[in-house]
């Protein structure tokens, strides 16, 4: 039997479909960008040693902080939020590991984010960032209206326990890290994008 002579015999409206899902998710602002609570235990970003670790990491304001960060061809954009309370602040953001440098400066800045706290077509979240590939443009944007230019140089899948590691590594380069959860919906392991500034 054709699936459309089934779908009348269930009285199908495509219109269900849509109110169904919308319905499981509470828009968080006008823009159709949807937030759910994230089960237990599926994203331990929210819940890791290095977040919590950073709490006591004492900062010291510098000018010119970066405010946002595209990446196009992923659908990625959003801003960077600064801080200790890591928990508290991947939920405003892509959150900048305080240990780390500021994108633009010499050295390591690592940049945290969720990948199911925000859901696409939302773009202020990682979810894509497995579909970021090596060679392509990354942009951000510094509070003096500044953009920086990097190329995404290397993609890698890290157990959680090395994140200290990328955090910490030396280098006289201008690096910045994207760091989320991966697989998709699990907090097993980690991803990390490497992008090195060429403007």
């Amino acid at each position: 039997m054709p699936i459309v002579a089934v779908l009348a015999m269930w009285d199908f409206k495509p219109s269900n479909i849509k109110n169904e899902l919308i319905d499981m998710f509470n828009p968080s602002n006008k823009s159709g960008n949807y937030n759910f609570e994230i089960p237990a235990g599926e994203d331990a970003l929210l819940t890791s040693n290095i977040l919590n670790e950073s709490r006591d990491i004492t900062i010291t304001p510098r000018s010119n902080p970066a405010t946002l960060v595209i990446i196009a061809y992923a659908a990625i954009e959003g801003p960077v939020v600064y801080g200790t309370d890591g928990e508290a602040l991947l939920r405003q953001g892509f959150w900048h590991h305080p240990a780390s440098v500021y994108p633009g400066e010499q050295g390591v800045s690592v940049i945290f984010g969720h990948r199911r706290y925000h859901l696409p077509p939302a773009k202020d979240t990682f979810y894509n960032l497995d579909k970021v590939n090596i060679g392509e443009r990354v942009e951000i944007s510094l509070s003096d209206g500044t953009w920086l230019e990097y190329t995404v140089i290397e993609t890698k899948i890290i157990n959680p326990d090395e994140i200290n590691n990328e955090i910490n590594e030396q280098t006289d380069k201008y690096i910045v890290k994207f760091v989320t959860c991966t697989p998709l919906g699990t907090s097993s392991q980690r991803l990390v994008v490497v992008c090195e500034r060429v403007l």
